[in-house]
């Protein structure tokens, strides 16, 4: 890596080696994985990717003064393939090269070319046809030409014998550049206008477009900084910007629009895969929903009232308070292993301290604000009725959801959690998903009658519930988070309120009742659309692409690599 040219592999499938930092392939990867394939349609239709570097990248040049940091826009020259040096598994490799060669780079350091004028000129790397499988591999190496085709006899071979630690790349590939033509403009700015952003959407959508809860680049100091803040963006310079909240949502605007306006009891939409018990019950305006999950489980209840019940009840007055500009909601801090991050939602906690992943706040109820007051009465109100001997909540946990906003599955199990949770949604409508927990099929108490164990597929919900505007679902029983996870999937609209209520002990629920722990390892999404458009570069294809991508087709989906050995791969010198 230098000021221009980025040599790296990607594309997934690697773990720690052992004990040690290391990392290695534990399988092939193919054309036909999502990451691959995503990079070399960049690569064949000539596309441009942003570069996005962490701070514990051992090639890089400078120290990086960020976890991640934005880099340039850059292109793809050249991708081949190669084996783990660790693993003998094949992978693929790339060489990325700067849009704006005329352009110094920020992470170079001071002595280091970062200039298209102190490179070569765009001339062609040499290629070289290869006797065996006669398809042509690109000079790479100064030890001499290596084929790159997985499938060849020779891959990856230097007189026949298997290619030896630390190769040296050809002062050829790593200083020819393939400038694009002066006309040429990229697709986006690396940082957006935030004036741009408030005027464009705000009139619009109000705040609760997904453009208003990304973060922005900060004008001051060019600093990454989220909004964490429900006013706006505020980053560690001092520099803050609110969004403006200049439209109020009504309960009309974000109901989903093809749903019936009821006048009676709601028709229920049940979505139950596995022929869970389920009772439905009607009274005036009102649905009530009951999945039995078994005695040593635990009911989840799915209460649904008319649009005009709704209305009397205050649903609509409370959605409109929560829209409160002063209320300190916020979103959560989350400490996963790569580093820190935020909820996908705005939270507001009340009453009982709740310590869960989320590094949460927590208002005293006595100075809740009313609207979190009302709510928490009315669902000790109702809950009352429909789970008799329940102990009143003394906690309510509002989740504010913007658009596309979601929460992944997860279960309310923390230590000193009553056995009773109940929320009520106001708002856009959600989908609500449960599944089992790990090892549920060991454990026969969370089996309910009828239930076909070898029927039961991971990973897919085995029921589901649609929660409108003044629904409340309860959970009723501790088992429920015992054997069973929920989630929420995208928000269907601009805006909604969750607001949850629990009853807390605070002598046995502890700051530290479950580690944070590690997540699963994220990937970088990098996605192209595939598009006959390129983008001009002034110069031929590189005519060994045509091979690359005739021999790519040619290996079925899954094969695997007959070379599982070790074997040493590249290191690049500079």
């Amino acid at each position: 890596m230098d000021g221009q040219i980025i040599i790296s592999h990607c594309g997934g499938k690697s773990a720690e080696v052992d004990d040690s930092n290391e990392r290695a392939l534990i399988d092939d990867q193919f054309k036909d994985d999502n990451p691959v394939r995503c990079m070399l349609n960049n690569w064949q239709y000539k596309q441009p990717i942003v570069m996005i570097m962490g701070s514990k990248c051992p090639t890089s040049p400078t120290k990086m003064p960020h976890r991640y940091q934005v880099l340039d826009w850059f292109m793809i020259t050249h991708a081949w393939t190669e084996p783990d040096p660790f693993s003998g598994h094949v992978r693929f490799k790339y060489r990325f090269e700067k849009v704006g060669l005329q352009e110094s780079s920020w992470w170079a350091p001071q002595g280091m070319p970062g200039k298209n004028e102190e490179y070569l000129p765009a001339v062609a790397i040499e290629e070289r046809e290869c006797a065996t499988c006669n398809k042509k591999s690109p000079r790479i190496y100064e030890e001499g030409f290596l084929c790159i085709h997985s499938t060849c006899q020779q891959f990856w071979k230097l007189d026949g014998q298997s290619a030896a630690h630390n190769l040296h790349y050809t002062q050829q590939f790593l200083r020819a550049r393939h400038p694009v033509p002066p006309n040429y403009v990229v697709p986006s700015p690396l940082a957006p206008s935030i004036d741009g952003l408030l005027l464009d959407r705000n009139a619009e959508l109000g705040n609760a477009h997904r453009d208003f809860w990304k973060g922005i680049v900060c004008p001051a100091c060019g600093n990454c900084c989220a909004r964490t803040s429900w006013k706006g963006w505020v980053c560690t310079c001092g520099y803050s910007r609110e969004v403006g909240f200049h439209v109020t949502y009504t309960a009309s605007q974000l109901r989903e629009p093809h749903r019936d306006r009821y006048v009676g009891a709601p028709i229920p939409a049940i979505n139950n895969r596995y022929n869970i018990p389920v009772k439905v019950e009607t009274n005036g305006a009102t649905t009530i929903v009951r999945y039995d999950l078994g005695p040593a489980v635990g009911t989840v209840i799915h209460v649904q009232n008319s649009d005009e019940l709704n209305k009397k009840l205050g649903m609509d007055e409370l959605l409109q308070r929560y829209q409160d500009p002063e209320l300190p909601f916020k979103r959560g801090q989350v400490t996963t292993m790569c580093g820190t991050s935020y909820t996908r939602n705005f939270a507001l906690n009340c009453g009982a301290a709740y310590h869960y992943v989320v590094d949460q706040d927590t208002v005293k109820m006595e100075d809740a604000p009313v609207v979190v007051q009302n709510v928490l009465s009315m669902l000790n109100e109702q809950v009352g009725k429909l789970c008799p001997g329940h102990r009143d909540f003394n906690e309510v946990l509002s989740l504010a959801y913007l658009e596309d906003m979601r929460m992944n599955y997860h279960t309310d199990d923390e230590v000193g959690l009553g056995p009773v949770v109940a929320s009520l949604s106001l708002g856009a409508p959600a989908r609500m998903g449960f599944r089992f927990r790990a090892g549920w099929k060991q454990n026969k108490l969370c089996h309910f009658p009828g239930l076909d164990v070898d029927d039961v597929k991971s990973g897919i919900p085995q029921f589901s519930v649609t929660l409108n505007h003044g629904d409340l679902l309860i959970m009723d029983g501790a088992g429920i988070q015992r054997y069973w996870e929920h989630s929420l999937t995208r928000v269907e609209g601009l805006f909604r309120i969750a607001a949850t209520g629990r009853y807390i002990d605070p002598d046995t629920h502890e700051a530290a009742s479950r580690p944070f722990g590690p997540t699963p390892a994220q990937r970088m999404a990098i996605t192209s659309p595939k598009s006959e458009t390129t983008v001009p570069t002034g110069e031929a294809q590189s005519t060994y692409m045509e091979d690359f991508f005739t021999h790519l087709h040619s290996i079925p989906k899954k094969e695997k690599s007959r070379r599982k050995s070790a074997v040493p791969t590249a290191s690049a010198t500079s």
